[in-house]
């Protein structure tokens, strides 16, 4: 295995760990068919485009910069006259988020895999458009550079 492979695996590890009461979302590039209990409390974890970070050094080994999202889907549960609710989802997702940012940012090694997670930013509150109205769910994609290494003599 790369280690682009254990760096997904930790990443999953991370949000698993960190996160209670969330299921993985099957195709992060098609959320919006994902069935709603899924999406009621859902995340998922996308490969960005990867970029050399450092010329090859006579170890066979190169850095790699990546980015990678983490999205965070939940379910709106108010009515049009409660709002109570709405706010605490809300209030929620990003507490999610900060859980997250706080663990990726004091366990940057992510089991050795990763060198380097920086925070570059997030999509702010989005509502997911979903097919057949399965109901409304915000969506929090959260966007980080990491910096890992691969031997191409293994």
């Amino acid at each position: 295995m790369t280690k682009v492979s254990d760096m997904f695996d930790a990443f999953k590890a991370a949000v698993a760990g960190e996160l209670t009461g969330y299921q993985q979302i099957p195709d992060p590039f098609l959320a919006q068919e994902t069935a709603s209990p899924i999406l009621a409390k859902g995340f998922s974890i996308a490969m960005g485009p990867g970029n050399p970070s450092a010329r090859r050094d006579a170890t066979c080994t190169f850095k790699i910069d990546r980015s990678v999202q983490i999205q965070l889907t939940r379910r709106i549960e108010n009515t049009e006259t409660e709002i109570t609710a709405y706010e605490t989802t809300v209030k929620s997702i990003f507490e999610d988020q900060f859980l997250l940012l706080k663990y990726l940012g004091t366990n940057v090694t992510l089991g050795e895999v990763v060198v380097d997670v920086d925070y570059v930013g997030d999509n702010g509150l989005v509502v997911l458009p979903t097919e057949n109205n399965m109901g409304r769910h915000l969506d929090l994609t959260t966007t980080f550079l990491v910096t890992y290494q691969e031997n191409l003599n293994s």
